[in-house]
């Protein structure tokens, strides 16, 4: 599964265990519990502030159990999230987010230039003509491996370089 997939995943989960807790609290709570002491009976047991209980657990243990299993489920959401976040940072996908947006404004700057369709043996004999000329070019190639390996590698750093899928 793709980090942003992971990151996604974990947001939905914690609204659907926060959006159980909420409704499992109103229903167990009985008919005085309001909403927002249910939302904030859900954050301050999932977050282990250990506030006062709002609504009492004393008497009533199907409520002790519901609010066992909250907390676990809380703690297992929270440390999925920790290390989906961890994990894209980690593994550059917000570097990667930063240099595609960069690059989209270079490229949306850029009049009068050539695009090249592909880094093969044409493309790449094309793209370094151009960078020798001072010419401006984009290219577009489906394969990250032809833009690690091009011998322009150099040139490719400095112009906006595209990458889409095919």
């Amino acid at each position: 599964m793709g980090i942003r997939r992971k990151l996604y995943f974990a947001g939905m989960l914690l609204f659907v265990i926060m959006t159980a807790a909420v409704t499992g609290y109103r229903i167990l709570g009985g008919p005085d519990v309001t909403m927002l002491q249910a939302a904030y009976m859900a954050v301050i047991t999932f977050a282990g502030i250990g506030y006062e209980e709002i609504i009492s657990t004393a008497h009533n243990p199907t409520l002790r159990l519901f609010n066992l299993v909250m907390i676990s489920c809380g703690w297992l959401a929270m440390i999925y999230i920790v290390a989906s976040v961890t994990a894209f940072l980690v593994e550059g996908e917000i570097t990667d987010i930063f240099r595609r947006r960069r690059m989209q404004k270079n490229i949306d700057n850029l009049k009068y230039h050539y695009i090249v369709c592909g880094l093969g043996d044409t493309g790449r004999h094309a793209a370094e003509e151009l960078e020798k000329t001072d010419t401006p070019y984009v290219v577009v190639e489906s394969h990250e491996d032809n833009i690690k390996n091009s011998a322009t590698r150099s040139a490719l750093a400095r112009m906006a370089l595209r990458t889409c899928c095919t």
